[in-house]
């Protein structure tokens, strides 16, 4: 069942991966809260709390659709300057650094949290709350409970905007960003160690039979739990005819197996290998190794011209194939 559980994992990082993933949730929830405080609004929360604390509640009807309208106004400004912002940044490192990193930079989860908890999240509630103030009767039914959460929500906002434009300023810095790459490498990479039972004796495959792959793509994953039980409950051997992150096109050769297999035989083995064009480092080390490669030969590119960032890119990887090797059994000739 792991390659259930990889699928789920690999579909789960895409999704977070994409700049409007928090956007979009925050929005929803935001939508959702709006909502149910109409609810409380209506069973008359405000008035509660303007006989218990009446300092704290909008009771002017003219003063909260002018605080209200200028929250979602400048709550749209700086939504909109910093999604600028965001693009401009990582136009600029596609251009300066790799286009590779980018998506490690599009999926910071503090930026998407900010922009959709903060900025956005704050905008839909002040839109509804807004169109909550109606008229009931000859008097306008003042949400002021629901006003108050809207100021709370703007200085929050307003707070995480100042912490926005320090992150990304930071983030967008190239050590910052191989220092990402590495760390994150160097997680998969120890895990991968972890999992991996050392060298051992492996029959003679020259005379198996080879099963091609059945689609183009790129294969960044192997269930290699689930197809080590599954060879174990079959008695049959693999020998797996390509790395991760290597890009096969349709009949290309997979793997070997020591017997004949019948075509559900084959599905079931085919199910443990994941196909994915997104580069995502969590779910290959490899691609920690090219993207800080990619970057190191850029910076020592005529137009950049950056020798002090090539050289950290060579401490990076001299580390990461340091502990790689650390597992391999080379043999005395």
């Amino acid at each position: 069942m792991k390659f259930i559980y990889l699928r789920i994992k690999s579909f789960f990082n895409s999704i977070t991966g994409s700049i409007a993933f928090y956007p979009t949730l925050y929005a929803v929830l935001a939508l959702g809260f709006a909502f149910l405080m109409k609810c409380l609004e209506s069973i008359g929360i405000s008035r509660y709390l303007q006989n218990s604390f009446s300092p704290l509640v909008v009771n002017d009807i003219e003063t909260a659709r002018n605080i209200l309208t200028t929250l979602i106004a400048g709550g749209i400004s700086i939504l909109v300057f910093s999604f600028s912002m965001v693009m401009l940044l990582l136009s600029q490192a596609a251009t300066n650094y790799s286009p590779r990193v980018l998506p490690s930079l599009i999926s910071n989860k503090t930026h998407q949290v900010i922009l959709g908890g903060a900025f956005l999240s704050s905008i839909i509630y002040n839109i509804i709350t807004i169109i909550g103030i109606e008229p009931s009767g000859k008097d306008y039914q003042i949400p002021g409970f629901s006003v108050l959460i809207g100021i709370i929500t703007a200085l929050i906002a307003l707070a995480a905007f100042v912490y926005f434009i320090h992150s990304i300023s930071t983030s967008i810095q190239i050590n910052n960003i191989l220092n990402n790459i590495y760390q994150n490498s160097k997680s998969q990479l120890e895990t991968e160690i972890e999992h991996d039972n050392g060298k051992k004796e492996f029959p003679d495959s020259k005379n198996w039979k080879t099963y091609n792959s059945i689609q183009s793509g790129t294969i960044q994953n192997i269930s290699s739990t689930s197809l080590k039980s599954y060879c174990a409950d079959n008695d049959i051997q693999l020998e797996v005819l390509f790395h991760k992150g290597e890009y096969l096109i349709m009949d290309s050769p997979l793997f070997k197996c020591n017997k004949e297999l019948d075509k559900e035989e084959i599905d079931e083995i085919l199910k443990n290998f994941l196909y994915q064009e997104s580069e995502i480092v969590k779910d290959n080390y490899v691609l920690g190794f090219k993207q800080i490669t990619e970057i190191g030969i850029k910076a020592m590119s005529p137009g950049i011209n950056d020798p002090g960032t090539a050289i950290n890119t060579i401490n990076f990887l001299t580390d990461l194939f340091a502990i790689r090797l650390k597992n391999l059994i080379i043999p005395l000739s």
